[in-house]
């Protein structure tokens, strides 16, 4: 139920932002991007060059109380889909993985649900560090995001989807 779940949102959701996103609020290192579609609080994270795209992360409001978040990720094309996308806490917690969703002619798209103690987990840190084989064979390349900021993009992205 989830993975279609899911899958409508994401199919339905983040296309329609990817092609015309507007950061309405900017929360520190967060934006709140909004559309016809909903709101989403979203963090893009590059290299020096302008539009390279190493990998978005955005929140989604998530279909019940069980599941308040949906994350999702987008990473370039090329990604060992063989080997899972994770993100961990600066601490050396677990691991948390997300499922790959699919890929465009550009990117490829992994997600999960997020729990109410795991979206409090991320609203108190100040960054988690992202996994992925950027090519299949590759040395896993770890990339660093910054949460600071989310709590309040968060927060802005939901009043926003209530409003609507």
């Amino acid at each position: 139920m989830f993975q279609r779940l899911s899958s409508f949102i994401l199919v339905m959701f983040f296309p329609a932002i990817a092609v015309a996103q507007e950061a309405d609020e900017t929360f520190r290192d967060w934006s709140v991007a909004r559309n016809s579609a909903g709101c989403i609080a979203v963090i893009s994270v590059g290299l020096r060059e302008a539009d390279s795209g190493l990998l978005t992360l955005a929140l989604l409001p998530g279909p019940n109380d069980d599941t308040p978040s949906i994350m999702t990720v987008r990473v370039p094309l090329g990604a060992a889909l063989n080997q899972p996308l994770t993100y961990t806490y600066p601490r050396g917690d677990e691991a948390v993985g997300l499922e790959w969703q699919s890929c465009s002619d550009r990117t490829c798209l992994a997600s999960g649900p997020v729990s109410e103690p795991e979206l409090d987990k991320l609203k108190r840190a100040n960054r988690i560090f992202f996994g992925f084989q950027p090519l299949p064979g590759a040395r896993p390349l770890i990339v660093p995001v910054s949460l600071l900021g989310v709590t309040r993009a968060w927060d802005a992205a939901q009043a926003c989807e209530q409003a609507n």
